[in-house]
Parts: structure tokens; C-alpha cells; sequence
């Protein structure tokens, strides 16, 4: 739990009781958890709700996330490949006639995508 607290950057607490040896434990100690409990319950609850999650909104949240991230790097990796691709042809390591379908799409899209940020840029320009 000390790790948990120091790796999220918050106050935290555990508690744990066993109804069976009516034992209680807590962590860091007894005293601790009781203030750290006594501030929560001292909070409105619309400041408690605000940043808690479920399970499910938690999974959901931490996909989203992880799918833009790959959007992301998917992105980044088809300008990296076509970038590569219009270097070999300007060295004359590849002609254009010898492509295939999938390197001319991505070429395609590569120089539609340069053309937009020229123009983009070119507005900037003063005239």
C-alpha cells in the first residue's frame, strides 16, 4: 500500500477486519486511517464522486487511452515508412513503376498530406 500511495502521488489507507476475530488492521496505523477518513467523509459528495471510477469506467477510460495512443504511433509509423519510401525514390534506390499497390496508397497519402501542410505554411508567409 506505501508503494501504491508514493506511485499515485495521494493519501491512502487499509483497513481490514475479519468478523470472525472481530480483529482489525490498519495501515498505516489506526490513527492515520481514522483522519484520512474522517477528511473523506468530511467532503461533499459530489467532491468525492468527481474523479471516482468503477471498475468498468476505469477499463473504458484506460482503453480509450490506449487506443489513441496506438492511432498515435500507427499514425507516426506510416509517415516514418512513407517518408523512407519517398527518399528511396528521390536516390533513385526505387522507381516508381516498381511499386506496389499498398506503397503507392501510402504514397499518395504521404504527398497529400505534405501538400497541406505547405499550404498551411504558406498562408503564414507575409505577402
Amino acid at each position: 500500500m506505501d508503494e501504491l500511495t508514493k506511485l499515485c502521488g495521494v493519501d491512502g489507507c487499509l483497513v481490514v477486519y475479519n468478523p470472525e476475530d472481530k480483529d482489525l488492521f490498519a495501515w498505516p496505523n489506526a490513527e492515520e486511517a481514522e483522519n484520512l477518513l474522517a477528511v473523506y467523509t468530511s467532503m461533499p459528495k459530489m467532491e468525492r464522486a468527481k474523479k471516482a471510477l468503477n471498475h468498468e469506467q476505469y477499463i473504458e477510460a484506460r482503453d480509450k487511452k490506449l487506443r489513441s495512443q496506438i492511432a498515435k504511433h500507427e499514425k507516426r509509423n506510416k509517415e516514418m515508412k512513407a517518408s523512407l519510401l519517398m527518399n528511396q525514390i528521390t536516390h533513385g534506390e526505387r522507381e516508381i513503376d516498381e511499386l506496389t499497390q499498398p506503397e503507392l496508397e501510402v504514397l499518395s497519402w504521404f504527398s497529400g498530406h505534405k501538400l497541406e501542410y505547405i499550404a498551411r505554411r504558406t498562408q503564414l508567409l507575409p505577402k
